[in-house]
């Protein structure tokens, strides 16, 4: 999934072949990070990876009330982060990465969505939320 994305990376605005299939693409890869067994084979990140190629290559102006939703899942996602209960270093470790991950994530949304005048005030509208 993460090369096919990059294959439509330099689409541009042109309409891409994976635009009707990113809610469900981005459906499947939340819940691919959800999975207990995400730590394996490093699972986890691999889907946050190819998240951040599928919003890279999606068609922002035919995909942006999609992506405002999914900012708005990993702001709550990375709340959700600062009140996990730390035992250990071991869960120190995953927590550190965890974030990053999610803030990766961001990072690539802020870039998408401020990419254009249509889309940059949506940025603005889901931080104050």
């Amino acid at each position: 999934m993460y090369y096919l994305a990059q294959g439509y990376e330099d689409a541009g605005t042109s309409s891409s072949l994976l635009t009707q299939h990113i809610p469900r693409i981005i459906s499947e890869l939340l819940n691919t990070t959800e999975r207990t067994d995400g730590s394996d084979f490093k699972l986890r990140t691999s889907a946050y990876e190819t998240l951040n190629e599928v919003v890279r290559s999606s068609n922002v102006v035919e995909t942006s009330l999609i992506i405002l939703e999914l900012l708005k899942s990993i702001l709550h996602k990375l709340g959700q982060t600062l009140e996990l209960q730390i035992v250990s270093s071991d869960d120190r470790e995953k927590q550190g990465d965890l974030q990053a991950s999610l803030c990766a994530v961001i990072q690539v949304i802020i870039q998408k969505l401020g990419s254009t005048e249509e889309t940059n005030p949506s940025i603005l509208q889901a931080a104050d939320q």
